[in-house]
């Protein structure tokens, strides 16, 4: 019986690392997700000041 108890034990522990792991990279996922929604955001922005010869913002003269 304690034989199986430190089996069921050390499962539990090795199940913890993965749900740990798994958290961890859940969190990298969404960092990474943000990261790409103000890029593409910004890539879009950038893109409709090139729209026909447009002027971009920047470069309007005051």
């Amino acid at each position: 019986m304690d034989d199986e108890l430190l089996a069921v034990g050390s499962c539990l522990e090795g199940m913890q690392e993965v749900v740990q792991r798994v958290t961890a990279a859940h969190g990298a996922i969404l960092d990474l997700n943000e990261e790409i929604v103000v890029t593409t955001s910004t890539l879009r922005k950038f893109a409709q000041g090139l729209d026909l010869g447009a002027v971009p913002p920047s470069s309007k003269s005051s």
